[in-house]
C-alpha cells in the first residue's frame, strides 16, 4: 500500500511537473496528504494556516493531532519544477520556529524532512531526509511509516529525528579526519543496513 502511494505521487508529480505553487497544491499535495490519512473533514489538516498575523505569513497546509491545538507538521510547498534556496530552507525555518513546531515537511522539486532541533537555548532548523520523485525509492518507506495520520506517533518521529542527527553530526565530524572517504564509505552502508 504504501509503495502505491508513494509511486502515486511520482506519477503525479512527473505529469503535474509545470504546474505552479497553488495547482500543485489543490491536486498533487492534498491527494498525497489524504493518502496518508490528514484532510479536512477529519480536522487534522488546515490549508493556509496563519503563521503570524502582523506580517501575514502562511503556511501552505499546518498537520494537527488529536487534544492539540498547535500544529505537529508544518507544511510548506513550491512548484515541482523549483529548485530549493536559502529562502526556501529560511521560509521552512521561520515556521517552525515561529509556531515551536518540531516537523516540517517541504514539498517542491522533492520531499524533504525538517527538525527544529534544540541545542543548548539554540534552536536550529535541520534537513533530516530528502526523498526524489522516484518510484520505488528505498527511502520514502521511512517517510510515509513516520508520517501515516492514523499510526502517528510524536515520539517515534522525534526519535527518528534525533537518530538521523546523530548520524549526520558523525558523518562531518569525520569528514573532517584523514581517510574520510574510506570511514564515510562504511558509515554509509552502515546505515544503509541498519533496520
Amino acid at each position: 500500500m504504501d509503495s502505491t502511494i508513494w509511486n502515486n505521487l511520482c506519477e503525479a508529480v512527473k505529469v503535474n511537473q509545470n504546474l505552479s505553487e497553488i495547482p500543485f497544491e489543490k491536486s498533487v499535495a492534498n491527494d498525497f496528504l489524504n493518502a496518508l490519512d490528514w484532510n479536512k473533514l477529519k480536522g487534522n489538516l488546515k490549508e493556509q494556516f496563519i503563521i503570524n498575523q502582523h506580517t501575514k505569513w502562511r503556511a501552505d497546509f499546518a498537520l494537527f493531532v488529536p487534544d492539540n491545538s498547535n500544529p505537529e507538521i508544518m507544511v510548506e510547498l513550491k512548484k515541482p519544477s523549483n529548485r530549493q534556496n536559502r529562502k526556501d530552507r529560511a521560509q521552512v525555518s521561520d515556521y517552525l520556529k515561529i509556531t515551536d513546531c518540531r516537523f516540517g515537511l517541504y514539498f517542491g522539486e522533492r520531499l524533504e524532512l525538517f527538525f527544529l532541533a534544540f541545542k543548548g537555548d539554540k534552536r536550529e532548523t535541520k534537513s533530516i531526509l530528502k526523498v526524489e520523485y522516484e518510484k520505488d525509492s528505498p527511502y520514502y518507506c521511512d517517510l510515509l511509516r513516520l508520517l501515516r495520520s492514523n499510526t502517528y506517533d510524536r515520539e517515534k518521529l522525534m526519535n527518528y529525528c534525533t537518530e538521523q542527527l546523530a548520524i549526520q553530526d558523525a558523518c562531518n565530524f569525520w569528514m573532517k579526519r584523514e581517510n574520510s572517504d574510506i570511514i564515510l564509505h562504511y558509515m554509509m552502508d552502515y546505515c544503509k543496513l541498519k533496520p
